[in-house]
């Protein structure tokens, strides 16, 4: 077999090996200490802020509704980074729920208890 097919079967082979690993672990719950599963300004921090995110279509495909969305979960994104803040956890699915923003540094009772990050 030629280099190049072989090295092109050897990808496939690969990605095709990797997908139900990676389909099993978005349907997989967070472990007891990720942040994930204490997501919460109490338990992560009180000065906080969540910001929505969807999946949904873009472009010419995406509602008005839909567009009007994801520019509000995006200047809400922008807005706690403008603020330091950085991303602690999430609450919801993998196609929508919210991300919660923390200041850097800044811890709630999870990590007392030992969960988080």
């Amino acid at each position: 077999m030629p280099p190049l097919r072989r090295s092109v079967s050897i990808a496939l082979a690969c990605a095709v090996l990797g997908l139900p690993v990676l389909a099993a672990r978005a349907d997989e719950s967070p472990g007891p200490s990720s942040p994930d599963r204490h997501c919460t300004l109490e338990e992560q921090c009180p000065h906080g802020v969540f910001c929505t995110y969807s999946v949904s279509p873009t472009g010419s495909a995406a509602t008005q509704e839909q567009q009007i969305a994801a520019v509000r979960e995006l200047d809400c994104v922008n807005a706690a980074k403008k603020k330091g803040m950085e991303p602690r956890c999430r609450s919801g699915s993998n196609m929508a729920g919210q991300h919660l923003y923390c200041p850097k540094g800044e811890t709630g009772t999870a990590k007392k208890s030992g969960c988080g990050k």
